[in-house]
Formats: C-alpha cells, sequence, structure tokens
C-alpha cells in the first residue's frame, strides 16, 4: 500500500423508530452475531451525529435549552431542526435521548488521493441484519417500529460519511416497543427462528411487513387482511367461510375457541367487505388494526413451523372438522 494512503475506521449505525429502552434487554443475544444498542442523550447526538439533522458541528450557537430533568442542554438550532426532520420528529425530544443500532466492530474506509473508497459490504451486512431484527420483533409483539435509516461516522472525527434512508411515507408513533424482563427468554428462543425462508409464508410476511408502512387505517386493514388470504384461501369460492375457518383452526385451542372465533373472524371479514365497497364503516378501524395484526402475527409464526406448503395446507385445513385437523398438524 502506498504511503498516500490512509485507512479510516467507520462506526455503522441503523435508527429504528419507536424503540424503548427494554430494548438493550436483547443486547446478550444480538452481540453473539455482532451487533448491539446504544442509548445516546440528545447532548452525545449533538456532539456526534448532529450532521443527520443538516446541522454541522461547527455552527454557531445562539442560546441553548434544556429538554429533559437531567440538567443536559442542546442547541436550539438542533431542537428546532429535530423537530422539522420527518425522521425523528418530538418523540425522542419528549424521552431526551435517541437510541441507535450499532455493529460492533469498525469498518475500514481507504482515502488516496483525497479519494474515498467506501466499506459496502459492512454497511450491506448491517442493512441485512437491521431488516432481520426488525421482522423478528415484529412477530414477537406489537409496536410501531420502522427501519428508518443506516449510516457510518468515523470513529476519530465523528463525521458522517455514508447514509442511506429508507423509502418510507410516515413515521407513526401510536405504539412504542416495550420488552418486559420476564420475556427475554421467551424471545431468545423466537430470535434463533427462520421467518423468511417458509415459501407458505413468504407473501404473507411481505403484506405484514407493508402494514408498518401504510398512513390509513382502511387501507392498513385491506392490507392484513391479504396477509391472511395468502396463508389461508386456495380457490375464488367461499373466500370469507374459508379464511375464517382455516384461521380459527390455527388459533384455537378447543372447539369452543373454534366457534367463538370463527364469529369474530367472519365479522372481519364483513368490515373488510365494507371498506372494499365504500360503506359507511362505524367500528374503529385502529384498533381492529391492533387486533388484525396480533392474528396476523400469530398465523405467521404457526404457519412457519410447517413443512407444508400452501396447496397441502388448504387440503388439511378443508377436509376435516377442527378436532382431527388441529391434531394432524399439531402431531
Amino acid at each position: 500500500m502506498s504511503n498516500n494512503t490512509i485507512k479510516r475506521k467507520v462506526i455503522s449505525f441503523s435508527y429504528i423508530s419507536n424503540l424503548n429502552k427494554s430494548i438493550l434487554l436483547i443486547n446478550p443475544i444480538i452481540e453473539k452475531e455482532g451487533y448491539k444498542f446504544r442509548i445516546f442523550s440528545f447532548k452525545e447526538f449533538e456532539e456526534k451525529f448532529s450532521d443527520l439533522v443538516n446541522l454541522s458541528k461547527k455552527f454557531n450557537k445562539t442560546y441553548s435549552e434544556k429538554i429533559t430533568d437531567k440538567n443536559e442542554t442542546i442547541s436550539n438550532e438542533l431542537i428546532h431542526l429535530i423537530l422539522q426532520n420527518p425522521y425523528f420528529g418530538n418523540k425522542p425530544l419528549i424521552n431526551g435521548e435517541i437510541i441507535f443500532l450499532q455493529k460492533i466492530d469498525c469498518d475500514i474506509e481507504l482515502i488516496k488521493n483525497n479519494t474515498v473508497t467506501p466499506n459496502f459490504k459492512g454497511f450491506e451486512k448491517l442493512r441485512l441484519f437491521t431488516e432481520d431484527i426488525v421482522l423478528k420483533l415484529r412477530l414477537f409483539k406489537g409496536g410501531d417500529i420502522k427501519p428508518i435509516m443506516q449510516f457510518q461516522i468515523g470513529k476519530e472525527d465523528n463525521n458522517i460519511t455514508s447514509r442511506l434512508y429508507q423509502n418510507i411515507e410516515f413515521v407513526s408513533i401510536k405504539q412504542e416497543f416495550i420488552l418486559n424482563k420476564n420475556e427475554i427468554n421467551n424471545f431468545e428462543d423466537f430470535y434463533n427462528q427462520n421467518f423468511s425462508e417458509n415459501k407458505l409464508t413468504k407473501f404473507a410476511i411481505s403484506n405484514f411487513e407493508l402494514s408498518y408502512d401504510v398512513k390509513y387505517e382502511n387501507l392498513k386493514f385491506i392490507t392484513l387482511m391479504t396477509s391472511l388470504e395468502s396463508l389461508f384461501n386456495y380457490n375464488k369460492q367461499l373466500i370469507a367461510h374459508t379464511v375464517s375457518r382455516h384461521l380459527s383452526i390455527i388459533v384455537s385451542n378447543n372447539l369452543d375457541e373454534f366457534n367463538v372465533n370463527y364469529d369474530k373472524f367472519k365479522k372481519l371479514y364483513t368490515l373488510r367487505n365494507d371498506i372494499v365497497h365504500g360503506n359507511i364503516i362505524k367500528e374503529n378501524v385502529h384498533k381492529k388494526n391492533i387486533e388484525l395484526q396480533s392474528l396476523v402475527r400469530e398465523a405467521i409464526i404457526k404457519c412457519s413451523k410447517l413443512a407444508k406448503n400452501k396447496e397441502k395446507l388448504f387440503g388439511i385445513l378443508n377436509s376435516k372438522g377442527f378436532i382431527e385437523t388441529n391434531k394432524q398438524l399439531n402431531s
């Protein structure tokens, strides 16, 4: 390597919106793969990451504001830029801190004759890991989390060297993702499962993830119903009955539950038809979406564990009553 070639260490981060600080509980699980979640105060954000909101680290500060009860202050300029930024908004300011997913090991960029060769390989690994952890968190429990951006900063100078924004229309802050300590063992077992290779669930997962990007509640409801149809329907006849019956078999533990769930799911289909046909909606669609997203989550998880394609699953679900089918699926 010639003398005018410089190696520069860079640190890679992802920003996932709407995470609670409890996400740090999973660090012992993901550190084995070379990643961890970190919390930064906004004082640290101003020192290290202000470039993310296009605020130069050499700007002239007019005055500072206190945003938390920790006696920390940040510049008025940073506050206004964060509030105006569609990717951050006021939620991090309310919490007084921000959470990033960090790739533990540094990547190396080469600088030769004032020309930088970025390390896209390490950046791509972070992107793929971010997608994987977000899917598993979404399938584990509810919470409006969304991958927002990936970026790299120089280890020595904290300058942003690369950044990649996700193509998103909006960032929802309705439901924060919160983990409890008693959930961690279950999450570790859950984390080690593979949810992306099952051909049966591939389209259902795509629609499930798409529901997090849909701004309008009615459209979100249709997206989630489409996810269920992709799992449980195989023809164009009696779709409402077929999907309701098959979903009820999958999520019910006994015949009484099956009967209750079947009636409940048929009502969801009535709401779906009212939305599609432009009828007056009397239901609280947002609450129905929380319920429906939970059902889709459970259906995807259970179908992911079945070594069957869609045709074989449909044949099993469609051929027998609840008791016989439930035994066959769980045998």
